[in-house]
């Protein structure tokens, strides 16, 4: 931590200080981002240290720019998230916290398992069709479709 003095200049010259008036913290970092790509309703839980932001809570989450359907769980040490639906695309996760302050995937370690250090939105599972379509127990079923191996 790094206290300092606060000083405010003003157009006509005058001055305003304060001693020691800000504390600059280390700023939060992610540690680990699972899963690192998926779609609407993937639950992407965020690892690290300080990712409130020295706030209380976070009242925003953004992946790949597309703020997340919603906020599960957060704590300093831990996020998890339900994230929107969105083209397919890849971005920076990024949290704000209730101070303003922001926690970036970028700035972190996480980064380095995600492929261009980005989290992607994979394009959405579609299933094209169920055979048969009527059963009873034991009836084995076959679906085909487009994007149904991604998990979340």
């Amino acid at each position: 931590d790094t206290t300092g003095a606060v000083r405010i200049v003003a157009d006509n010259g005058q001055v305003v200080s304060k001693d020691d008036g800000f504390t600059y913290k280390l700023a939060g970092s992610m540690a680990s981002v699972l899963p690192i790509q998926g779609q609407q309703g993937t639950r992407v839980t965020i690892s690290g240290s300080n990712l409130l932001g020295y706030g209380s809570s976070l009242v925003n989450v953004t992946i790949a720019g597309v703020p997340v359907e919603r906020i599960i769980f957060q704590n300093d040490t831990q996020v998890i998230v339900s994230a929107a639906l969105a083209d397919q695309s890849e971005g920076d996760i990024v949290l704000t916290s209730n101070t303003g302050s922001t926690v970036i995937l970028a700035d972190g370690v996480a980064r380095n398992a995600l492929t261009n250090g980005l989290w992607q939105y994979v394009p959405k599972a579609v299933i094209n069709t169920v055979t048969p379509s009527v059963g009873q127990v034991d009836t084995v079923v076959t679906i085909t479709g487009s994007g149904l191996g991604i998990s979340g």
